[in-house]
């Protein structure tokens, strides 16, 4: 799980629990791959606000933003980001 505080209010933490869909003929090692993706998601994370994540769409919208990222930093090598547990305190 990634662990961070929002944009705003400061005092808001998230944490968030996921699966990334990789493609079968992934190039190199997986390790380093997902630490990137970690660090990306945990950049990403900490611009966001409480309002941002607010309703269904917020998750949408957590969802398809982490998955465009994943893409891009894997170069097509993730094809999707599954959300298993995100929770804001």
């Amino acid at each position: 799980p990634l662990v961070t505080n929002l944009a705003a209010p400061k005092e808001a933490w998230i944490r968030l629990q996921a699966s990334v869909l990789l493609d079968k003929d992934t190039n190199g090692d997986v390790s380093v791959l997902r630490k990137k993706v970690e660090d990306d998601f945990l950049s990403y994370l900490r611009t966001l606000t409480l309002s941002h994540l607010e309703g269904g769409i917020g998750l949408q919208h957590l969802r398809e933003d982490l998955t465009e990222r994943a893409r891009t930093r894997s170069k097509g090598q993730i094809h999707e980001v599954i959300l298993e547990s995100v929770v804001v305190q």
